[in-house]
């Protein structure tokens, strides 16, 4: 837990002093005020406490603001970093649930092909409609399967669009 003092001349977000100098037009700073304000608005909700803070000094603004204003910046670099590290990890994840759904389904596929080929023999008519009501169910469940692979990549590629999410092979030794 950080514990931070209350003190007036501590606080990076007071007024300006008599002694500090006001930036000038060269320093972008309600160009990130504004982009921090839409980032606030519709991504980052939980930095617009800080960016309606440094937007109170958007008339008056001193370097002491400017600082505060690359910090929040360097906090999104952060977080967009960690996102990446995140992404890494369940690209990784999403390839072992491949994996799994590739062996799953060749298993399946393999009972299908022997259902198939028990389907000549000799059998009451019970038991054929049962045999092909679990070889629908069988088809079924290795299209689901497919579809939900296909499904979690869609996801994947929507949610993180500026990393490339593709699935490798793998398999397994």
């Amino acid at each position: 837990m950080v514990v931070r003092s209350l003190d007036m001349e501590k606080d990076p977000f007071r007024p300006r002093e008599n002694n500090e100098e006001l930036l000038g037009p060269e320093v972008p700073y309600l160009s990130a005020i504004g982009a921090l304000m839409y980032l606030a608005n519709y991504t980052r909700p939980d930095i617009s406490f800080v960016d309606n803070l440094l937007a109170r000094y958007s008339s008056s603004s001193i370097l002491r603001h400017w600082n505060r204003v690359k910090h929040v910046l360097r906090y999104l670099r952060e977080l967009k970093n960690l996102a990446e590290i995140k992404v890494e990890g369940l690209q990784a994840s999403l390839e072992a649930h491949e994996m799994r759904l590739k062996q799953w389904n060749s298993g399946r596929a393999k009972v299908v092909k022997q259902a198939m080929q028990a389907r000549f023999t000799k059998k009451s008519g019970k038991e054929k409609a049962k045999q092909r009501k679990n070889l629908a169910n069988d088809e079924k469940s290795i299209k689901n399967s497919k579809n939900r692979a296909d499904s979690i990549k869609e996801v994947m590629a929507n949610k993180y669009p500026w990393k490339k999410v593709d699935i490798k092979e793998a398999r397994f030794e």
